[in-house]
């Protein structure tokens, strides 16, 4: 049996089961309702760690599970780079909503230093005082001076 073979009959034999026993609907959210995209969305015997292949959130923030077909309680566990774990005791509930926290906030963007004050004996020189030579820095017997 080739390799393709073997995941089409993997994706018909999952399909069957969500069909068989319907699924729950998790949405993970940020803390100002946001979906989180990317999220992993896992189960487990409760008093365990989370221990199923995990499913991952849409664009929307949304995972379809598998209902429990267990009698025994289960734990629902979150999670996604840059927000706090969650786990919970999973729901019964068709649809379910998670939120996660981020992990702390963003730093402050740090002020640019001011520039250094001048001297305080500092005194710009006269434009007039500046001479260009109109040759473009080459001297010339007019520019210089007679004795």
């Amino acid at each position: 049996m080739s390799r393709t073979t073997k995941l089409s009959l993997i994706a018909v034999v999952g399909l069957m089961m969500l069909v068989a026993t319907g699924c729950q609907m998790v949405r993970v959210q940020d803390q100002h309702g946001n979906p989180v995209n990317w999220a992993a969305v896992t189960t487990g015997p409760e008093g365990k760690k989370a221990s199923s292949l995990p499913v991952m959130t849409n664009i929307l923030g949304d995972a379809a599970l598998p209902k429990s077909m267990s009698d025994k309680r289960e734990i629902l566990q979150v999670s996604k780079d840059g927000y706090e774990t969650k786990t919970l005791p999973r729901p019964t509930e068709d649809q379910v909503t998670v939120k996660l926290e981020k992990i702390g906030t963003a730093a402050p963007a740090k002020k640019a230093p001011a520039p250094a004050a001048k001297p305080s004996g500092y005194k710009r020189p006269a434009s007039s005082n500046v001479k260009i030579p109109a040759t473009g820095g080459k001297t010339t017997t007019a520019d210089k001076k007679q004795p």
